[in-house]
């Protein structure tokens, strides 16, 4: 699921808005360290963080990073998952409560 903190929105966000630095296709850690505004450690965390989530592919010797599909489109991402959240937490629910107080009643003879 696709949980992003204020920090790897932002910062995500940013990504996005900011073109390619290396060859077109990936971002430089460091650059974007300097854009984001965020301090050293605190930005290498949210960075992991996107990796883990798959929002980003991340070097490992974190020298650069590229933005995935998910990355790009989190939005989209995050509304398909919070109506699948709807679908299976409210409306199925509801649905059976209803076809269960249905028959119930049906089934009362006088």
């Amino acid at each position: 699921m696709l949980r992003l903190n204020r920090d790897s929105r932002r910062l995500l966000d940013l990504i996005i808005a900011t073109p390619p630095m290396l060859q077109g296709v990936a971002y430089d850690f460091c650059q974007m360290q300097e854009l984001s505004g965020l301090p050293y450690l605190e930005y290498k965390e949210t960075v992991t963080y996107l990796a883990q989530l798959g929002a980003i592919d991340l070097d490992p010797r974190m020298n650069y990073y590229r933005l995935t599909t998910v990355g790009r489109h989190y939005r989209e991402f995050s509304g398909i998952e919070f109506r699948e959240f709807l679908l299976k937490s409210i409306v199925v629910p509801i649905l059976v409560a209803f076809v269960t107080t249905l028959a119930t009643n049906l089934l009362k003879l006088p």
